[in-house]
């Protein structure tokens, strides 16, 4: 205890005499300071030079006005973080977060837009993302993002395709040489169509078709000028069409007031400038000649371009080749050879106004004629398949063909829209001719002949697709007013088929739009004997798929009649390698002739057979007894 109270004193002392000691040396020191500045991460001052280094002068923060990094005052990097709003700023390419702070140029998670979905938003930062079409225009906002490069032909192609909506009119042109395709060397003609909204609509003409005489299975197809005319075509649901301004019933082509109707019945309409390919239009066609002109099988490729003109022309030639492997494995070769040649103009705007193409087609494919004998003759070359090397024959021709289109540039009217309501099927007749001008009350038919047709037509005309809409029923009916089918009536489009399967007299009634149609049927034939009836129903045509059991009365002889279009095959019989006792789907099937069966029967043996006929229904069938 005494040694810790001693401690106490002396260090009280000693305290004592430090400050005396200050008082008498320097308590009224004058401190002396560096003139540089001494610095740490957070604050400067002036150090002391004396023998007081503890004390410092001018002790502060740092100062970063401008906001460099850099002190202000003592020069000290300290650093600077930048401060970022959470809102996305963006451009056409990018987004970012923009500075807070005065260093504007400073950009935070800076990246290129993404869309995934392609739906023109950024996944990101929810702005606009350009989608380019052809001639570098976004399609959602207009811009011109990038703009066409004239000099070079692709550019300037896939440009025209951006621009269809400028082709308000134009014609068609088309000349075509080409092989044997039916028994007469004639060349079938189809017309394709283009489905699909704000598209176009044409009528196509044809001049008679000319054998060349230079090549007996050639034949020379020239169309008249092809008419074609824009509209606005609006495809309000999958019930509704508005906006059709033509209609083609039968390949007979019918001007009509824009209408509605079902997207189904676009197909009887003919769309796009040029109906050249698949339905295709003219600039689809230029699109997909160049991209061929891109393959590797591809030579002799050329390419002029006239700038002052707005003229591109290009030409090629190419070796396309599919492979296909049969069901023996081996593997065949069907090598087309074409030589190219395509010509197109286009305005300031890059619409298209012309394209001419001339394609000149060869093959190592004989084909074969409409009997299914091969066309040896008809190869124009042979092609190795292990060089990829084509070896020409000396009687080799060509397909040919020419299509010349030209479009006309302008502004787009829309049609008046309506209801449709003047389309509203109000009648409809039966009639026993194609040209609708005999009306159908009585007619007469005979057992097995089944080319009876008779048509409906509709009032007014141009309600036909809607008239066909609604269900037409059908009921064939005796004398007495009894359901029968003995007469078989099925309707396909607008021409109903009348298949008569027995004698009699019938009343097809014909029931839609709340009115209903009575046409009488007498109809001959061979009366189906016996004594004694069954009847037996069918329930599909033309297989073997029905069975029946019949079981006798007594032993004896039986003897069964059939009705026309109805077969019997005996079960004991049926078998691959052996005839039905009567076939009625024989070609050499005589429907006029009575047709019979005969069979002796044991005690207890039953009489089995198959049968079937030429359509779905009942039909009665004769037989005597002993």
């Amino acid at each position: 205890m005494k040694i810790k109270i001693l401690s106490l004193i002396l260090a009280a002392f000693m305290s004592i005499f430090a400050l005396a000691a200050c008082d008498a040396f320097g308590g009224d020191c004058e401190h002396q300071f560096s003139e540089k500045w001494s610095s740490d991460a957070a604050n400067h001052w002036h150090a002391a030079t004396c023998e007081h280094g503890e004390i410092k002068d001018s002790l502060e923060a740092h100062k970063d006005a401008d906001e460099d990094g850099v002190c202000d005052v003592c020069e000290y990097e300290i650093g600077h973080f930048h401060s970022f709003e959470s809102t996305w700023t963006s451009d056409d390419d990018k987004h970012w977060h923009k500075a807070t702070c005065s260093h504007s140029d400073a950009k935070g998670n800076e990246e290129l837009h993404k869309d995934d979905n392609t739906d023109g938003v950024c996944d990101i930062c929810k702005g606009h993302v350009h989608t380019l079409d052809g001639a570098g225009f976004c399609d959602g906002c207009g811009k011109e993002v990038k703009p066409v490069v004239e000099t070079e032909l692709g550019s300037v192609v896939y440009a025209t395709t951006a621009r269809v909506d400028k082709i308000v009119s134009g014609t068609v042109d088309y000349y075509a040489i080409s092989r044997l395709l039916n028994e007469n060397g004639e060349m079938a003609h189809l017309v394709e169509y283009l489905l699909g909204t704000n598209g176009t609509y044409s009528k196509r003409t044809e001049d008679e078709v000319i054998t060349i005489g230079e090549f007996p299975n050639a034949t020379v197809e020239k169309t008249g000028k092809t008419e074609v005319l824009e509209k606005w075509i609006e495809i309000v649901s999958d019930e509704e069409v508005k906006g059709v301004v033509a209609i083609s019933v039968d390949g007979v082509y019918k001007d009509a007031e824009p209408g509605a109707f079902g997207t189904d019945d676009l197909a009887g309409y003919y769309y796009a400038v040029s109906t050249l390919a698949d339905g295709h239009g003219a600039e689809a066609v230029l699109v997909a000649l160049y991209e061929v002109s891109l393959l590797d099988t591809v030579s002799d490729l050329t390419t002029n371009h006239d700038s002052d003109a707005n003229k591109y022309s290009f030409s090629y030639n190419v070796l396309i080749v599919n492979e296909t492997k049969l069901s023996d494995d081996t593997i065949v070769y069907n090598a087309n050879y074409f030589d190219v040649a395509v010509e197109f103009t286009y305005n300031d705007d890059y619409a298209l106004t012309s394209l001419d193409i001339v394609c000149n087609c060869y093959t190592n494919d004989p084909g074969a004629d409409t009997s299914g004998k091969i066309l040896e003759e008809e190869i124009d070359f042979d092609y190795d398949a292990a060089t990829g090397k084509i070896t020409w024959r000396n009687e080799k021709r060509a397909d040919t063909y020419e299509v010349s289109v030209t479009q006309t540039v302008g502004v787009r009217e829309e049609i008046e829209l309506n209801d449709g309501s003047e389309f509203a099927p109000e009648d409809f007749t039966v009639y026993v001719d194609e040209e609708l001008s005999s009306v159908a009350s009585e007619i007469e038919l005979t057992v097995g002949d089944n080319s009876q047709v008779l048509y409906i037509g509709c009032e007014p005309e141009n309600a036909f697709f809607a008239f066909v809409k609604n269900a037409l029923d059908i009921t064939v009916k005796d004398s007495d007013g009894n359901e029968v089918s003995g007469l078989l009536v099925t309707l396909t489009g607008d021409v109903i088929y009348l298949i008569p399967n027995a004698s009699g007299e019938y009343v097809i009634e014909f029931t839609a739009i709340g009115k209903t149609k009575t046409v009488t049927a007498s109809v001959t034939g061979v009366e189906v004997g016996g004594a004694n009836k069954l009847e037996l129903t069918t329930t599909g045509a033309y297989g073997w798929d029905d069975y029946y059991e019949f079981t006798p009365a007594t032993t004896g002889t039986y003897t069964f009649y059939l009705p026309v279009n109805f077969g019997l095959w005996i079960k004991a019989d049926y078998d691959a390698n052996r005839a039905p006792a009567v076939d009625a789907f024989d070609p050499g099937y005589k429907a006029e002739e009575p047709h019979t069966v005969t069979v002796t029967l044991r005690p207890g043996q039953k009489f089995c057979f198959y049968y079937s006929a030429t359509s779905v229904g009942t039909f009665t069938i004769g037989y005597d007894a002993p």
